[in-house]
């Protein structure tokens, strides 16, 4: 008799321990939604919090009270991470941030204004580009005495268009993701300019190559080499340096990247008939052809 006593007086120890967990605990008892909860973790609302008991003087839940809450949280978890909430939030300037998730978001301005700022700036654009063609006409009779400068234009001036648009990206992804600070501005500066050296040096071997593969005249190629090392310099340091500025004058610099192509379009222009005259019709030039020509 002692020992049923005993027994049953565990039993009742065990069942009130039971029923105490089932009031402070939240309800986790099912191994699928244990596994959901881990894969993909949400936000959880305070009926996820609050446990199946609001405290004393509550009924002790059931069996078949307890199964239906389990059904009913995982149909509201299964809910929410099957759900994408679509959320906006608008900007001065009438700029729409819209975010279908915390990972995909698009800024989205007015037609108007977004036609407006872009087409006023590719007008200007347009019309500083004109300065290339009065550059040309100016030095038509030393265009005309060396044709291969022409030949070889078109691949002076859009190598150091390339160069500057790719500086001036990576200087406005870094002013985007925040990497670029005025902390670290100098250093990338510094880095930039080691960098423009380097590749002015691959990209004018590059092109001397070239134009000795084109069989063209040794004065030429010399002046073809060292116009695209400085073009491909100058770009670089431009193009990294141009977003800096817009910022600091309260512009876009977004629009550097096709600011720089029209200014190495004209830079680049002016730098390879500099650099032909000084090579091709100067006394200076002259003598430099002489000796390595021998």
């Amino acid at each position: 008799m002692p020992l049923l006593a005993k027994r049953f007086c565990t039993f009742l120890f065990l069942s009130a321990l039971w029923h105490s967990s089932c009031f402070h605990v939240p309800l986790r008892s099912s191994s699928n939604l244990r596994r959901s909860m881990s894969t993909a973790p949400v936000r959880r609302s305070s009926r996820f919090a609050t446990s199946v008991g609001d405290g004393a003087g509550d009924a002790a839940p059931t069996v078949n009270n307890l199964m239906k809450e389990n059904r009913e949280l995982k149909a509201q978890l299964a809910a929410a991470l099957m759900r994408k909430p679509k959320m906006s939030e608008e900007y001065e300037g009438g700029e729409t941030l819209y975010c279908e998730s915390d990972d995909e978001c698009v800024v989205d301005s007015p037609y108007e204004d977004s036609t407006r700022d872009r087409g006023k700036w590719l007008v200007g654009l347009l019309v500083l580009q004109s300065c290339s063609s009065f550059i040309l006409s100016a030095n038509e009779a030393l265009l005309q005495k060396h044709p291969a400068i022409i030949y070889f234009l078109t691949m002076l001036v859009g190598a150091g268009g390339n160069a500057g648009n790719q500086a001036s990206v990576r200087v406005i992804r870094g002013l985007a993701l925040g990497t670029l600070t005025p902390k670290n501005q100098n250093a990338f500066l510094r880095k930039e300019l080691a960098t423009s050296c380097t590749l002015a040096v691959l990209l004018s071997t590059a092109g001397f190559i070239r134009a000795m593969l084109f069989k063209v005249p040794l004065p030429e190629t010399l002046a073809i080499t060292l116009s695209l090392f400085s073009i491909v310099f100058f770009s670089i340091i431009f193009g990294a340096t141009l977003p800096l500025l817009l910022k600091s004058l309260g512009v876009d610099p977004a629009h550097s990247s096709t600011s720089i192509q029209v200014i190495m379009d004209i830079l680049g222009v002016v730098l390879t008939v500099v650099v032909s005259t000084l090579f091709l019709d100067s006394p200076f030039g002259e003598a430099v052809v002489y000796r390595l020509v021998g």
